[in-house]
């Protein structure tokens, strides 16, 4: 079990050249992907959304990368000399238009981009920094992986404890259960033998029977406590499989939840609906902690 939450950090050094790779990962429902790379090495960036894809399922990761090194990268400046001349061209004819001679001002055409670029190129550093920027980059998520592992495990522990309270209330519930029908007999047969004392008739016993017996049926919750100990089981072995289990534990939990509201709804006991209380608490607690799951 893995944790979508996670922090990486390598540095690579060679021939003067430092790369620094540094990764943050928290909750997403799907893969995410930030990727900040300097300009010059952004033909890199597919690249290493594949490494990622390779090694995260799941969370919004935040990846940095920085370059360091001297001659990484060469400068010049490109003068698009047809454009130049249409300047020249369009400054000839405005003179002649008005009558009046403005020579062009050189250092405001050094400023126009359209005329005057710097482009970079590359030079024969680029293969090496390359691979050391992709060996960085799957050095510091194999870094951010363990830190992945560690806090899984923590949470797979955490889980342990919250099913096994929950198993706990399970077992008062399937304890206090048959107290249900017992009690709203004691309840039926005082109010009818009140209610036929009052009106001089005998207890029709048959009758008490049937209602009791329909009211047996209606609240009986032995179907929702055996379903409940099913998804618990099932929630134990998910825990266990060696792939990304964060979604098939979410419905899991919801799964839970709809029977526990269930027994709620159906449970005519205060003690019953205590343990239940307990129940959706414990259940709280699970979805919270299976939304940091990978």
């Amino acid at each position: 079990m893995h944790s979508m939450t996670g922090y990486g950090l390598a540095k690579i050094e060679k021939e003067n050249i430092k790369v620094i790779v540094e990764a943050k990962s928290v909750n997403h429902r799907f893969l995410e992907c930030s990727i900040r790379i300097p300009h010059s090495f952004l033909f890199l960036e597919e690249q290493i959304r594949k490494v990622i894809k390779s090694i995260l399922y799941r969370g919004k990761i935040d990846l940095f990368i920085s370059v360091e090194g001297e001659g990484l990268v060469s400068k010049k400046l490109e003068l698009d000399v047809n454009l130049l001349k249409e300047y020249k061209e369009a400054a000839a004819v405005i003179e002649s238009v008005i009558g009046t001679s403005t020579p062009l001002d050189v250092n405001r055409l050094l400023q126009n981009e359209r005329i005057v670029a710097m482009v970079e190129e590359e030079t024969e550093q680029v293969d090496l920094v390359s691979s050391l920027v992709l060996a960085g980059v799957e050095d510091c998520l194999q870094k951010l992986m363990v830190m992945r592992k560690k806090e899984g495990e923590f949470i797979h522990n955490n889980f342990e404890q919250i099913l096994v309270e929950l198993e706990a209330s399970v077992a008062s519930v399937e304890q206090l259960a048959p107290q249900m029908a017992e009690h709203y007999k004691e309840r039926l047969e005082k109010r009818m033998r009140s209610f036929t004392k009052d009106l001089d008739m005998d207890l029709d016993e048959g009758r008490l029977l049937t209602e009791i017996a329909i009211f047996a049926e209606r609240v009986d919750i032995s179907e929702e406590l055996v379903r409940l100990l099913a998804h618990i089981e099932q929630f134990r072995q998910i825990c266990n499989e060696n792939q990304t289990i964060g979604r098939k534990l979410d419905f899991l939990v919801q799964e839970m939840n709809r029977e526990a509201n269930t027994l709620g709804s159906k449970a005519n006991h205060t003690e019953i609906r205590q343990c239940v209380v307990e129940m959706k608490s414990l259940i709280e607690k699970l979805k919270e902690q299976v939304q940091n799951v990978e």
